[in-house]
């Protein structure tokens, strides 16, 4: 049997922004930053064990923020650092079920001459373990008791990337990328 009811009422409100400045013909930098403002409002008796009133509302973190530094040298050789942040938000609205919040870094270094570029990648380089989504019902024989279940998001991965972009009057045609 499955149950859908809705609340009846609800407030959303933001603000996003990004920015990015190139320090002379090497260097760039950007971020990104957003805050939400997300909750129910007359949500009294949607689900009996929870009072939703004012509570957040699932997937809605209150703050997302990322920052980057690049180097690109004029003889081919680039390099990037980027870093991210995310405030926890509730899972779902059928419990009190909550994230954690995270952040991960990433670095690239690479090299790219005409229409092939190569690069170094590692990807959540400090290996952080952190949760996309959570499910809190009961699976385990024989009672089911009600627990936790977490989706966690990628561990460290390491990789090289090649790509090549052929051009034609100066717009990219094809692009082939190998991971």
């Amino acid at each position: 049997m499955f149950f859908t009811q809705n609340a009846s009422n609800g407030e959303n409100y933001g603000l996003e922004g990004e920015a990015s400045y190139r320090l002379g013909s090497r260097w760039q930098i950007s971020g990104s930053g957003s805050l939400l403002r997300t909750r129910y409002l007359d949500a009294t008796g949607i689900f009996s064990s929870l009072d939703l009133d004012g509570r957040a509302q699932p997937f809605a973190p209150a703050y997302k923020l990322s920052a980057a530094v690049e180097y690109h040298h004029p003889a081919g050789w680039f390099a990037r650092l980027d870093a991210s942040a995310m405030d926890s938000f509730y899972y779902y609205t059928s419990d009190a079920q909550t994230s954690s919040a995270y952040n991960l870094e990433n670095v690239r270094v690479g090299y790219g001459h005409g229409s092939w570029t190569a690069s170094l990648w590692v990807h959540n380089i400090f290996d952080a373990r952190y949760a996309q989504n959570g499910f809190y019902f009961g699976l385990i024989p024989p009672n089911f008791p009600n627990q936790s279940f977490l989706d966690l998001g990628d561990p460290r991965q390491i990789g090289i990337t090649f790509n090549y972009e052929l051009r034609r009057n100066g717009r990219a045609q094809y692009r082939v990328a190998a991971n």
